[in-house]
C-alpha cells in the first residue's frame, strides 16, 4: 500500500472589504483519518522495526540455507520500504501537529 503526502493544502485566502484587503489564514487541522493515523503510527513503526530485527536474526541463523536467506532478504526489503514510508508519514504528521499547536498559541 502506497501512502502519499499531500502536495498542497488551502492555507489562506484574501478577502476585500471596501478599500482594504485582508488575508484570512485557515486554522491547520487533522482530517479524521490523519487523527486516527497519528494515534497509531508510533506503534506501527515500532512493530515494523521489531519485525526487521527478527528477520535479521533469522537470516543470521539460516545463513547456510540459501533459499531461506533469499526469501528473508526479500521480506526484509519490503518491510524496509514500508518503514521508510511510515517514517515519512510520521514526519509529516508531527510537523502538522506542531503547526496546529503553534496556531493555537498565537
Amino acid at each position: 500500500k502506497s501512502e502519499s503526502l499531500p502536495t498542497s493544502t488551502k492555507q489562506s485566502e484574501q478577502k476585500t472589504a471596501g478599500d482594504k484587503t485582508f488575508q484570512i489564514i485557515a486554522k491547520p487541522k487533522f482530517t479524521y483519518s490523519e487523527t486516527r493515523e497519528f494515534a497509531t503510527i508510533d506503534e506501527e513503526i515500532e512493530k515494523l522495526e521489531k519485525r526487521l530485527e527478527e528477520i535479521t536474526e533469522e537470516m543470521k541463523n539460516n545463513w547456510s540455507d540459501h533459499i531461506k536467506t533469499k526469501e528473508l532478504a526479500k521480506k526484509y526489503e519490503e518491510l524496509r520500504k514500508e518503514l521508510d514510508l511510515k517514517m515519512q508519514r510520521w514526519v509529516y504528521l508531527n510537523e502538522k501537529a506542531e503547526q496546529i499547536k503553534s496556531f493555537g498559541n498565537k
